[in-house]
């Protein structure tokens, strides 16, 4: 899939998302906001790839917190999705 192609499948999904900031640059893509919204946007990043054909890769993602705490349980929770 070419950069274009990508970005035509991506820009939906980002509109949909809840998070109060949302960034998509190539292949990745940046949230921020309260955890729960941020865990609600990853659960739709991951039911919605059989509409886009695009996968989350989770051993690529980084979880960090404002204040640099855990977020406990977070991580078990999307994996097993």
């Amino acid at each position: 899939m070419g950069s274009l192609e990508f970005c035509e499948a991506v820009q939906p999904l980002i509109e949909r998302l809840q998070s109060s900031a949302k960034i998509g640059f190539m292949d990745d893509v940046t949230l921020s906001g309260d955890l729960v919204t941020i865990e609600k946007d990853i659960i739709t990043i991951i039911e919605s790839s059989p509409d886009t054909g695009l996968h989350l890769n989770t051993s690529k993602c980084e979880l960090i917190m404002e204040d640099f705490t855990p977020a406990e349980g977070l991580a078990t929770r999307i994996s097993s999705e």
